[in-house]
């Protein structure tokens, strides 16, 4: 069972980690964490609607991740030879 206080905690550290690979490691757990605590609240909660946007954040979080390695990757391939 988790509780708001176990998440909450958990999600600001995956907001202030700064190496992004720990901080996918992060949110990775964060997500599973809220995910199951959606089973324990009721949709009408203040709680859910934290929830709610926390896992959009994190959502954020993962898709800018995954652009900036795509970049990366893209950055490092133009200076090859075809």
């Amino acid at each position: 069972m988790t509780n708001e206080g176990d998440w909450t905690r958990k999600y600001k550290q995956a907001l202030l980690e700064r190496n992004p690979k720990h901080q996918m490691l992060r949110v990775d757990e964060v997500q599973k964490m809220l995910m199951a605590r959606i089973g324990e609240v009721r949709e009408t909660d203040a709680e859910r609607r934290m929830i709610d946007r926390a896992l959009d954040v994190l959502a954020t979080l993962r898709e800018s991740y995954l652009v900036s390695k795509s970049d990366e990757g893209a950055h490092r391939d133009n200076g090859r030879p075809s």
